[in-house]
């Protein structure tokens, strides 16, 4: 099976929610109280391969 590019689709628009679809739900807080999430390289690996060249 090869991968799905834009060109392959009629998908003109993708919205989602971050939070549990890119990260893993966690939150990590600094010592200094900053709020920080964690991104899995892999999935903007994934976003980027859709794209149109």
């Amino acid at each position: 099976m090869r991968g799905l590019t834009m060109k392959d689709s009629n998908i003109k628009l993708l919205i989602m929610d971050v939070d549990g679809t890119l990260t893993d739900g966690k939150v990590y807080m600094s010592e200094h109280g900053e709020l920080f999430k964690a991104f899995d390289i892999k999935d903007g690996l994934g976003i980027h391969n859709i794209l149109p060249a």
